[in-house]
This record gives C-alpha cells, structure tokens and sequence, in this order.
C-alpha cells in the first residue's frame, strides 16, 4: 500500500502562488517608486532653472512643476543628439494626447514657447526615439525651463 498526504498538493499550489504574487507586488512597487518625476525647483526670486540629464536604451526621465493657467512656459533643450530625442510637456492630469515638443531643424538646440492652459502640476519628460532605443542609444541633454508669470511672455537669453 503507498502512502500519500491528501490535500499537499493544492496547499503547495498556494503558498507558491502568494509567493509569485508577492514577488509581482514588490516589483511594481519598486517600479512605481522609480516612475516617480523629479521635482523642479526655482531660486528665489527667479523664474527659471536648468536641468540635465543623460538617457541610455529605454531610459526616461520625468520632471515636474506647479504652474498657473495663463503663465508662459518656455523650453530651451539642447543635445548633440537632438534628433533622437522626443519631448513631451504636459499637464499631469492629462497626459494623453498630443503633447510632444518637436525640433524643426537639424541644430543642436530647439525652444518651444506657449501659454499653460490649467492651473496645477505639469509633467516635461524626455525619452529616446524608438529606432535608437532598440540600438542602446544614448543621449545627454540639457534643458533650460522658464515660467513667466501671467501676461508677461517668457524671455530669450539674449533679450535680457
């Protein structure tokens, strides 16, 4: 006669199963954790500020900020690798549709300029074009953000 524990089986099924889903929890909170924007500051006393980054494959970076309906926003990028990169600006509540900031030339530097439409925290994030992910592209970037209060458009460098 051969022994066997009746009902092991199903228990083993279990405890393997709260396993993969506890695995499959912490993971997706580390990767919320991650998918966090970086908060953008300002100097007193300033209305704009520079940040600088470095994405390499399927890297993105996030940057977020509080603005008002009415303010100008204005966005300075450079890169060597313009071209291979994508920009998006947004509202964060909104980030489906059509929010990317395009360079139209072939330079090494493109602005985009225009009025905020909500009051709230918008979202600047930066990514890599997809033929250059796939090839592990890398792209360092640096970016120079101006917010002008409202009724008052933001200014070019060299008109200060």
């Amino acid at each position: 006669m051969s022994g066997s524990v009746t009902g092991a089986g199903p228990i083993r099924a279990l405890f393997v199963l709260a396993i993969v889903l506890f695995a499959a929890w912490l993971t997706s909170i580390a990767a919320m954790a991650a998918e966090q924007p970086e908060p953008v500051h300002f100097k007193p006393g300033t209305t704009s500020t520079i940040v600088r980054g470095t994405l390499k494959g399927w890297d993105m970076k996030e940057y977020a900020l509080r603005a008002n309906k009415g303010q100008t926003a204005r966005l300075e990028v450079r890169s060597k690798r313009i071209n291979w990169l994508i920009v998006r600006f947004y509202p964060a509540d909104k980030p489906d549709g059509d929010n990317d900031v395009f360079n139209s030339d072939n330079s090494n530097a493109f602005t985009w300029q225009g009025p905020l439409p909500e009051n709230g925290e918008y979202v600047i994030r930066f990514f890599i074009r997809r033929a250059e992910a796939r090839r592990g592209g890398s792209v360092n970037y640096s970016a120079r953000l101006e917010i002008s209060p409202a009724g008052h458009p933001a200014q070019s460098p060299q008109s200060r």
